[in-house]
């Protein structure tokens, strides 16, 4: 079995749309309304968390098994976004390294630090 990538997650997501045009299709307008399923799915992900706990999810199992189908829920519901805006695989690779490069050289305490000082908190006002 090979590992997925953006290009045939985009292409699977574009099928099921396809197959189920009661679903409204893949158009900019449903953009929003995809995001927000995909924070109910997150939610269900968080109730897993709270009802069954890190260690049944760490084991295979039954417990395991929702929290990866609740995964993919939440991967399908953001394949939907991108695929509303008319991101392609290509623009989301592009990004999601150069937000990698952005992230290893940031200053994480600083920049939080910074968030909550005094100043930064007069200049917010303003």
């Amino acid at each position: 079995m090979s590992v997925m990538d953006f290009s045939e997650m985009f292409r699977l997501q574009e099928e099921l749309q396809a197959r189920h045009p009661e679903w409204g299709g893949l158009v900019p307008g449903r953009a929003k309304d995809q995001l927000l399923w995909t924070f109910e799915e997150m939610g269900e992900i968080v109730a897993i968390f709270k009802k069954k706990g890190l260690d049944e999810m760490l084991e295979q199992g039954e417990v395991r098994s929702c929290f990866l189908e609740e995964l993919c829920d939440v991967f399908m519901y953001l394949n939907d976004v991108m695929l509303c805006m008319g991101v392609t695989p290509e623009e989301l690779t592009e990004a999601y390294r150069g937000k990698f490069h952005y992230n290893m050289k940031r200053d994480w305490e600083k920049q939080n630090a910074l968030l909550f000082t005094h100043s930064s908190l007069e200049e917010s006002e303003t």
